[in-house]
């Protein structure tokens, strides 16, 4: 087992836990809450300071994923620990990296689109498979 310090690792936690709740906040308030005008339905005023939020908090993420690398994934990779949890959540990383930088940069509204669903549907399961690699790390022997 390749174990990360308590305080690297209560960081990856919170880090973690902002940038899940800022996207799960920014996609409920992107399809269920505006606000009415006198003229008519408007983005709710919270919703840009979610996605600001989820995307300055991925940046530190980002930061912390490049820590764990030579210190975590490299050496459990040559030791051969955990290996399918932790390639696959790579796997999902990279996918939520790239539709991200997708996003950000993205013009083009036709790939938005498909940015945002691939990038909407990993988000969501990734607390689930954050929570698996976690118990397969720590628990499973």
């Amino acid at each position: 087992m390749i174990r990360l310090s308590k305080i690297h690792e209560y960081i990856i936690y919170l880090i973690s836990v902002i940038v899940i709740i800022s996207g799960f906040l920014w996609l409920y308030f992107d399809f269920f809450v505006r606000v009415e005008t006198e003229f008519s339905l408007q983005v709710h005023p919270l919703q840009n300071i979610f996605l600001i939020l989820h995307g300055t908090s991925s940046l530190f993420f980002l930061i912390l994923l490049g820590s764990v690398l030579p210190i975590h994934v490299f050496k459990a990779w040559k030791t051969k620990n955990n290996r399918f949890s932790g390639g696959f959540f790579l796997l999902l990383f990279g996918i939520l990296i790239l539709t991200g930088i997708g996003l950000y940069y993205s013009g083009v509204e036709e790939n938005r689109k498909l940015l945002s669903i691939i990038h909407w549907v990993i988000g969501i399961l990734f607390p689930i498979f954050f929570v698996i690699h976690i118990y397969f790390g720590k628990f499973k022997k």
